[in-house]
């Protein structure tokens, strides 16, 4: 906070500035799926130095970057600087909870009963739970599903589960009549709301303005 001091010309704020902690340490949570080395890299160079906030954005958006290109859904959602030179990391990952079958009736849309068995449907997915939420895979299993020849348009929507970072797939399938033909099939984000939403459905492009001080921090402090 700036201090007023009254002089003959005026009131006049004074602002006192600091520089940044040393880098001396890193701690990243949720990262379950980045490599270390990944991190090891980023701060190589930088231990012992003044923490730079525009490095930190760069490193940030290289680890968004890190999941986008591999078609994983995971961000940096969290950034502080602890005592001591300590910068810590929240990563959150989406990872896939529960698959769900639905069959709906292709001229009112609504839920059916269907005639295919969800075995034999699951049974064709490389998506499981458990594993890490990964877009492109899905896109895939879609295709697979559509190949069979058995439906008619096949969609995966992807729900939050409470305030986790897991997530449920639900699979809307609406079967094919005989002699009929696939339309095609796609992956809804079917989030619009929760811990979630920034991660699935659109890509996340961080900035310093995601990052968090702790409290007491004085913005006028950083060095650029």
């Amino acid at each position: 906070m700036p201090v007023a001091v009254d002089t003959r010309d005026g009131i006049r704020l004074v602002f006192e500035v600091e520089p940044n902690q040393d880098f001396h340490g890193l701690v990243c949570e949720g990262a379950n799926m980045l490599p270390s080395k990944f991190l090891d890299d980023s701060f190589r160079d930088r231990h012992g130095k003044i923490i730079n906030i525009r490095h930190l954005d760069q490193v940030i958006k290289s680890i968004n970057g890190w999941y986008q290109e591999r078609g994983l859904t995971g961000m940096v959602s969290y950034a502080e600087i602890l005592s001591g030179g300590i910068l810590r990391l929240q990563v959150s990952e989406a990872e896939v909870n529960n698959i769900n079958i639905r069959f709906l009736d292709r001229r009112t849309g609504e839920p059916t009963i269907g005639k295919t068995k969800p075995e034999t449907i699951l049974q064709q997915l490389t998506t499981k739970k458990g594993q890490a939420y990964n877009r492109a895979q899905v896109k895939r299993d879609v295709e697979t599903i559509l190949t069979m020849g058995i439906m008619e348009d096949v969609t995966i929507i992807p729900q939050p589960v409470g305030d986790s970072n897991k997530v449920d797939l639900v699979m809307n399938l609406v079967e094919r009549k005989s002699g009929g033909f696939s339309a095609g099939g796609g992956i809804s984000s079917g989030i619009t709301n929760g811990p979630l939403s920034g991660l699935i459905g659109r890509s996340v492009d961080s900035s310093v303005n995601t990052i968090l001080f702790p409290l007491g921090w004085n913005m006028a402090c950083l060095i650029m």
